[in-house]
């Protein structure tokens, strides 16, 4: 089984236990019918209008927001929202949208861009209204609550206040996207979040788990963000698989009463200023001397006596 279908079955599993205007956010509108075949919305911030169906690309929405409007809270077939290349300067926010074990709602952007410290996607969804002075207007970019089985594939997300991606007890998965220029990339709250081919960057944390949240990252990078690269606190539980580079950072993972587990390949830490891997208040790490290799950090690890590294 290759490892996206591997990480979506994962994904799924763990599901069964997670409980009219135009141009603005409206409740959401009854979705085409959909007689259990596939749904694709269409979105273009340059032609679209969001008056249009967003059925066809000539018909394009002008927002996202407008897009998600229109999927239904339960899913009976799937639902992709295509987003053509360009600048979104909104919030998008995903409310109770639950889809059953075999279907998903996919909200594509660059499909064939795979991001790194120097390559970016070509949808970008940001805070900023000035692309001069990057001020910072709005607070979070993805807003996910209560969701499950959602993918976000190809997106930049940058210059919001607080998080460029919220989760809240929610399932859902990045792909191809990196979260930059913000206080926190990645924040899951009692979620379920699978960072895939995906990066953090230049923010003050890169990736955030807290309350029980569970976080895959699988051939990611953490890298140049000024606290720490990874946080976990209060239950949590954090997966390296595959090849990921954590660099840079002051930190590279810090784990608080959290669970660290390095399953398969290598995580590669950096030169992170102050330690690569903290374990703290009862933290455990598992697969540390076989998946983990270290260059010139500060402190390659720090464990204090409560915690266990095996």
């Amino acid at each position: 089984m290759c490892h996206s279908t591997w990480m979506r079955a994962v994904l799924l599993i763990a599901s069964v236990f997670l409980l009219g205007a135009c141009n603005t956010i409206q409740p959401r509108q009854t979705a085409p019918p959909e007689a259990f075949a596939p749904v694709t919305l269409y979105v273009n911030a340059e032609s679209g209008n969001d008056c249009n169906s967003g059925l066809k690309p000539s018909a394009a929405k002008k927002t996202i927001q407008a897009a998600v409007n229109m999927v239904p809270s339960r899913l009976h077939s799937d639902f992709t929202i295509r987003v053509a290349p360009g600048v979104y300067r909104e919030s998008v926010e995903f409310i109770g949208i639950s889809a059953p074990l075999k279907h998903r709602l996919v909200v594509l952007g660059d499909d064939d861009v795979l991001p790194s410290e120097t390559i970016s996607p070509k949808v970008r969804l940001t805070g900023a209204d000035d692309d001069s002075s990057h001020e910072k207007k709005r607070d979070r970019g993805f807003v996910f609550t209560g969701c499950n089985n959602i993918e976000v594939k190809g997106f930049l997300i940058d210059y919001f206040k607080e998080f460029p991606v919220y989760t809240r007890q929610s399932l859902m998965t990045m792909n191809r996207c990196k979260a930059s220029y913000s206080d926190t990339g990645y924040f899951a709250d009692n979620s379920m979040m699978a960072l895939e081919h995906s990066w953090a960057s230049f923010n003050k944390n890169g990736v955030i788990g807290y309350t029980q949240a569970q976080i895959y990252l699988s051939d990611c990078g953490i890298a140049d963000n000024e606290v720490y690269g990874v946080l976990a606190q209060a239950s949590c539980v954090v997966n390296m698989i595959n090849e990921n580079q954590i660099s840079r950072n002051q930190q590279g993972i810090g784990m608080e009463n959290s669970y660290l587990w390095f399953q398969a390949g290598n995580t590669t830490f950096t030169g992170n200023t102050v330690t690569g891997i903290a374990l703290r208040y009862m933290s455990v790490s598992r697969g540390m001397p076989n998946h983990t290799f270290f260059r010139d950090n500060a402190h390659d690890t720090s464990i204090d006596e409560d915690s266990l590294a095996r």
